[in-house]
């Protein structure tokens, strides 16, 4: 009767099952994780799985549950008197015999194990008995030194009958308990071990050990997969090379796959590392199609290490990304980027192709500035908005700051020259803790950039006052440059009337009295008008400059003439 293991163990092998003088194997890891709630049944492919440990508990009845895998009733009984123990099995459907309703059993030579409760289509539990077999305990006791239900159940469960173990004595001689049990938690039958036997006499250069037995199968070699390599044309192979090709997931399926991806007689080395860097197939037939010179194994191996394989290809194109050649999804998986990016800027209203989002990938523009953006409720960004943004380390907080004084209009580009001159909330709140009051981002800016600092107040309230008739200034920000290694301010100065009682400190004693400071942009347009003087000023300077190299010049000329003419 043909029965299926299941493993839930964390590790790929069980290479060694130590029970002696009772129940004293106890993978403390295995027990937690099933306490913790872990999945005990993870394969019908996998081997049965034994946790025990030390203490005083009931193996031969307890507690079980099933579910159907793959067309398999896979057990898990957990023993009486202990929570951290168990045994999972996978039987094949028909393997129970319904004796009455809601009980099952089956009888081997070993014994007889009977389910109570519902071995329902997908799910059942319930509980179970099992009842060793006297005779076959008797055999036991004459061959093994070792307490029976400990010994017996795991050897029901794997079917190992006694002329198996018979033969195995006759074989090797002296077997112990240890690497019987070993066998039957691999189901590792009579049958498969003369089959087994057979192949190593064939491709290697001794008889197998138990332990290589287990090792064999364990690995699931057989002569369908032997035939299979050898029709592939990897023939004279050794047992040991097709196991570790094996163990590595070398199939006829990746032979023929890779094969129809352009890379044929494929080494077997080089099989054997496409599967251990995780190379699928079908990343493999990706990367071939998209490139545009044919591409060596090696070279797709390099490509999958570095990220780029097929489930990265399909990200790129679920964003609208279709199409791309491999220089182009190299560039991207170099970047980091993925389809999350371009899906953001289309919920912003931006859409960019593959070389506007690389620019803005490497500029620093992720999911997280462009829903800050989203949030701050601006609209009308552009790409290049957005690079800027973070360039200049946008801080779309201090936006309700801005959009409270006076004028409340602010957009981003003034976000952006703010956030390139570092104007910031500490600015205002060092002019308005000095008695200046700012109505607008656009004060704040047109001062960085004119040097209207407390320093120059300061000096414009201590100093003399030249003139009372005051120029009022708007910044026409729209005209504000961004991106290059100056900025262009295109001003347009409005002249205004002239304010009576200018300044209170005239008629008061300055050193008793505090000094009543005016708006930002009253000493914004004093500096204009400060910097327009000394920019008339120092043009006339030139001009009278060049006026006096002209007439030296002049003179020099009239010199050079009277001294190359003696005669006169």
């Amino acid at each position: 009767m043909k029965i299926q293991s299941a493993i839930h163990s964390g590790k790929k092998f069980i290479l060694s099952i130590i029970m002696v003088g009772g129940l004293s194997w106890s993978p403390q890891t295995q027990a937690q994780e099933m306490s913790a709630g872990g999945d005990p049944i993870a394969s019908v492919h996998q081997n049965t799985v034994l946790n025990l440990e030390n203490g005083e508990f009931l193996l031969n009845r307890g507690h079980w549950t099933s579910r159907l895998v793959d067309g398999y009733n896979c057990v898990l009984f957990r023993g009486d008197g202990s929570d951290s123990w168990n045994i999972s099995k996978c039987f094949e459907q028909g393997t129970f015999e319904e004796q009455a309703t809601g009980v099952a059993m089956i009888t081997r030579e070993a014994g007889t194990l009977i389910l109570n409760g519902e071995l329902g289509p997908e799910s059942g539990e319930g509980r179970y008995s099992f009842t060793a077999d006297r005779r076959y305990n008797r055999y036991l006791k004459r061959h093994f030194d070792t307490e029976e239900i400990s010994f017996s159940l795991p050897l029901f469960l794997g079917n190992m009958e006694t002329e198996f173990m018979d033969f195995l004595e006759d074989h090797y001689g002296e077997i112990n308990a240890d690497q019987v049990k070993e066998l039957a938690l691999h189901d590792v039958s009579l049958e498969d071990f003369e089959a087994f036997l057979s192949l190593y006499r064939q491709y290697s250069d001794h008889d197998p050990s138990l332990e290589e037995i287990v090792e064999i199968k364990m690995n699931g070699i057989d002569q369908d997969y032997v035939n299979q390599l050898q029709e592939a044309g990897y023939a004279n192979l050794s047992l040991e090379h097709m196991m570790e090709a094996k163990a590595q997931g070398v199939t006829q399926d990746v032979i023929e796959g890779l094969a129809a991806a352009g890379f044929e007689q494929v080494p077997l080395e080089l099989l054997m590392r496409t599967r251990e860097a995780g190379l699928s197939v079908e990343t493999a037939q990706r990367l071939q199609g998209i490139s545009q010179n044919d591409l060596t194994l090696e070279a797709v191996i390099e490509l999958h290490k570095r990220g780029i394989d097929s489930d990265y290809i399909k990200k790129l194109e679920a964003a609208g990304l279709t199409g791309l050649n491999l220089d182009q999804v190299t560039r991207a998986r170099a970047l980091n980027l993925d389809g999350s990016l371009r899906r953001s800027l289309q919920q912003a209203g931006v859409d960019a192709d593959l070389r506007e989002l690389l620019i803005a990938r490497a500029a620093g523009v992720d999911t997280a500035l462009i829903n800050q953006y989203q949030s701050s409720g601006l609209q009308g960004a552009t790409l290049e908005d957005l690079v800027a943004a973070r360039q200049y380390n946008l801080d779309f907080s201090q936006l309700e700051t801005w959009k409270e004084l006076g004028s409340g209009q602010v957009n981003l580009q003034q976000l952006i020259v703010a956030g390139k001159l570092g104007v910031n909330s500490q600015d205002l709140e060092t002019f308005q803790n000095a008695g200046v009051a700012v109505y607008s981002l656009s004060e704040l800016i047109s001062a960085r950039i004119h040097g209207v600092d407390m320093e120059f107040i300061r000096q414009v309230e201590q100093g003399p006052i030249a003139d009372s008739t005051a120029l009022d200034s708007e910044v026409n920000i729209d005209n504000l440059m961004v991106g290059q290694d100056s900025l262009a301010v295109n001003q347009e100065i409005v002249e205004t009337t002239p304010q009576d009682d200018l300044f209170e400190s005239d008629t008061v004693d300055a050193e008793t009295q505090p000094i009543a400071l005016e708006p930002l942009h009253h000493y914004i347009s004093l500096k204009l008008e400060q910097d327009a003087r000394l920019a008339q000023e120092a043009i006339e300077q030139r001009n009278a400059t060049e006026v006096e190299d002209q007439e030296a010049r002049d003179r020099g000329f009239y010199q050079l003439e009277l001294l190359g003419n003696p005669q006169n």
